[in-house]
């Protein structure tokens, strides 16, 4: 992979998740149970369906690594960016134990400035990343585009607003029903 003279990231702006909130975030959780969470998420079918098998992979935002991993092993050539140091930091060191092989894939970055030349790459995965930047998510997938080569794929996961509102529905629906049936009880 070539990678570009190192681009100025962009800086944390003010309101932008803090490197306190995601060490808080990513805390009791080990690069093995990532991994075994890889097909937990939904995911599995939809990046063999539209990732790329050629060229280079990048997992923005990969956090600890679970596609990262989980692709490498399906033989994609699957690299990994990561801003938090300590994430980061886990994911080579579990790599280096076991997986030596991949002990390269990772390399400390913002998605908003990746170290990579245009057109480098053939597919770009980021899940639950763009949606976080206080400035919104533009900047970021316009560097995905700028890094992706012409016909590569980029795939990007957000929180859907609309499952969640379905779930605060149905929550809010069932303590209607507890509650309507313990006043029930009550009344009798």
């Amino acid at each position: 992979m070539q990678l570009a003279p190192t681009r100025k990231a962009a800086s944390s702006a003010a309101g932008d998740p803090s490197d306190a909130e995601w060490q808080a975030f990513w805390h009791g959780h080990g690069v093995d149970s990532e991994i075994a969470m890889a097909d937990f998420y939904g995911l599995r079918h939809v990046l063999l369906k539209f990732l790329p098998r050629h060229g280079t992979v990048l997992e923005a935002g990969c956090g600890l690594g679970r596609y990262v991993f989980y692709l490498r092993g399906l033989g994609v050539r699957a690299i990994g960016c990561e801003r938090l140091l300590s994430a980061l930091s886990a994911a080579r060191g579990w790599a280096q134990r076991e997986r030596p092989e991949s002990a390269d894939a990772f390399s400390a970055a913002d998605v908003r400035g990746l170290p990579f030349r245009d057109g480098a790459l053939s597919g770009y995965i980021s899940l639950g990343v763009v949606e976080h930047f206080p400035e919104g998510p533009e900047g970021a997938i316009r560097e995905a585009f700028r890094v992706l080569e012409a016909g590569g794929v980029a795939l990007f996961e957000v929180p859907n607003a609309r499952a969640l509102d379905g779930y605060v529905h149905r929550s809010k629906h069932a303590l209607a029903t507890v509650v309507g049936r313990a006043r029930a009880r009550a009344d009798s």
